[in-house]
């Protein structure tokens, strides 16, 4: 071992024994001597030999976002190429392995090799490689050689990597300003932030069950259109039922709180004993609302049996009506001319069915 290559392991941290380390700065490989040994011939994964190398080199190259190799020539002259696998970074070295297949201990004799990192765009067209000097190993004499030839093309390799690469990366795109459809020929970039824009635009609606009931409750679903229709034709029904009266100014303008207040301004009473109903409704004229008829009698009726009924006397139409037990029912309305009471109109349940 040189000083200068005691040096350079001191400055790497390694012993000097398990590790081949390789100078940026002179290209060359520093095999220890424990390391020269390849194996023996036919020997097939058996052997792994470790490297370690600075990350920086040459202008400012990063070794790291390269692809790595061995490229090699076997006892036989036979070339061929491994691909490195393994890489690590390690403070300002990475570190990587490489396993001796039975390429590589083919045939005895020395096995000469290189490292070397390349880089390429995606068409395939070299962007950088960075390779060091030729450095040795033994493979000693065995008992079994099998010729074995690989083919290999280094440019379509890389360019394949290099490709798989930038799909595996995480792409670096912004949301497109406009929605549009992707197009063929759109760059990765573009491609993702058109389809940003739309799942913007979708919202999450878009991706809620489709009901078609007014019944379900379930979290996460929308109604179909044609329950609008539905919701339509209910409103309309639910106005016709209610009419068209402005009852804003009773109560609270509710519905229920309208009658609550008119129903709390009616009067109420009980018929009791013996009362003429033109008597009685004369005096409750402008008195609308309803008054039990409880076992009274009634001259226009019978003077004799007792009633149980319902007066109800409404000021708005002038109308007064007596629903008495039994199926019997009176009307009367208070004409405007000339301005005096018609007469008792009688009618049964059979006459109004």
């Amino acid at each position: 071992m040189t000083e200068q290559e005691a040096l350079m392991l001191a400055q790497a941290g390694i012993d000097g024994s398990g590790t081949l380390l390789i100078d940026a700065d002179t290209r060359s490989i520093y095999v220890p001597e424990s390391e020269k040994f390849f194996g023996v011939e036919s020997d097939q994964n058996v052997e792994r030999k470790k490297f370690k190398c600075p990350k920086i080199v040459g202008d400012n190259i990063d070794l790291s976002t390269l692809h790595l190799y061995i490229n090699y020539q076997n006892g036989n002259g036979n070339k061929d190429s491994y691909m490195i696998q393994d890489m690590a970074v390690s403070g300002e070295y990475i570190t990587f392995s490489w396993v001796l297949s039975r390429n590589v201990a083919e045939y005895k004799g020395t096995v000469r090799f290189v490292f070397c990192a390349k880089k390429a765009d995606s068409s395939g067209n070299l962007v950088n490689e960075w390779n060091t000097t030729v450095a040795e190993g033994e493979v000693i004499e065995g008992l079994e050689a099998t010729v074995t030839v690989a083919d290999n093309n280094p440019d379509i390799i890389e360019q394949m990597l290099t490709l798989l690469k930038n799909v595996s990366d995480e792409p670096v795109f912004t949301e497109a300003r406009t929605r549009e459809n992707v197009t063929n020929g759109d760059k990765v970039p573009v491609l993702w932030g058109k389809v940003k824009k739309w799942f913007a635009d979708l919202g999450t609606a878009a991706f809620c069950k489709v009901v078609n009931n007014l019944t379900t409750a379930a979290e996460g679903g929308v109604l179909d259109a044609r329950q609008g229709k539905e919701l339509n034709d209910a409103l309309a029904k639910l106005n016709k039922l209610m009419g068209n009266t402005d009852i804003s100014g009773i109560g609270n303008g509710t519905v229920t709180g309208a009658l609550l207040t008119l129903n709390s301004k009616a009067p109420r009473g009980i018929i009791t004993g013996t009362t003429t109903l033109e008597e009685y409704c004369s005096k409750n004229k402008k008195l609308p609302g309803e008054y039990r008829i409880n076992g009274a009698i009634i001259p226009e009726i019978s003077t004799t049996e007792k009633f149980w009924g319902v007066l109800i006397l409404s000021a708005v139409f002038d109308t007064q009506i007596v629903i008495i037990a039994g199926g019997k029912m009176y009307i009367r309305d208070y004409t405007g001319n000339p301005n005096v009471w018609s007469g008792w109109k009688k009618y049964t349940y059979a006459n109004l069915s």
